[in-house]
């Protein structure tokens, strides 16, 4: 199991552990006098449904100084259906006709020090719906993937400053609406559901 954050200071030989989870607020914590770096992971929500992609995960370790303010804000992993982005900016997912909506996007996760934005980690894309349960993608890449799909045409993978923009249902039908919602820099885009059939409705962006 990846923890959503988990710091690791060192101080003369002893060493401290934080483990921040989601609660949907921004958490704080002081770096204890005479830690001078620490040992970080940060990891994004997975995506909803079945197949959800995975958030991505960054470790590495980072100067600070004893009475440094760290926060975090943890991003939730999607849901299945209509309003199931994780918070952090997962997009959502849609329902089907056939009963089996899509999942939503996981949400970014993000690490500051003193006010200064240093980490997000990517939420990863939520699950197709209908009967084909294609996989949401996977948080961390500098340059997403294309969605991928067994009808229709997957959204476009985002980048390290923008959002992908979103798919196209099958066929191209759905003139009333269907398409999938562009992502922006720190939003994902809703999933997009084909209004002709109904049955494979697109997953959310990640956060």
């Amino acid at each position: 199991m990846v923890l959503p954050v988990a710091l690791v200071g060192f101080a003369q030989g002893q060493t401290t552990t934080e483990t921040f989870n989601f609660t949907g607020g921004v958490q704080s914590w002081t770096v204890p006098q005479c830690v001078d770096n620490i040992t970080i992971s940060v990891s994004g929500g997975q995506g909803g449904g079945l197949a959800g992609g995975n958030g991505a995960v960054i470790t590495g370790t980072i100067d600070v100084s004893g009475g440094d303010i760290i926060t975090v804000d943890v991003g939730a992993a999607g849901g299945n259906g209509p309003g199931s982005g994780g918070y952090g900016g997962g997009g959502t997912g849609q329902p089907s006709g056939f009963a089996w909506p899509s999942g939503g996007g996981g949400g970014a996760t993000t690490f500051s020090i003193g006010g200064n934005l240093m980490i997000v980690a990517g939420g990863g894309g939520g699950t197709g719906g209908g009967d084909s349960f294609d996989p949401g993608g996977v948080g961390g890449c500098a340059n997403g993937s294309t969605g991928f799909t067994t009808f229709g045409f997957g959204g476009a993978g985002g980048t390290t400053t923008t959002g992908g923009t979103g798919g196209s249902p099958w066929m191209g039908l759905g003139a009333g609406g269907g398409f999938g919602e562009n992502g922006t820099a720190n939003q994902g885009g809703a999933g997009g559901i084909d209004l002709v059939f109904g049955n494979a409705p697109g997953g959310g962006g990640g956060g």
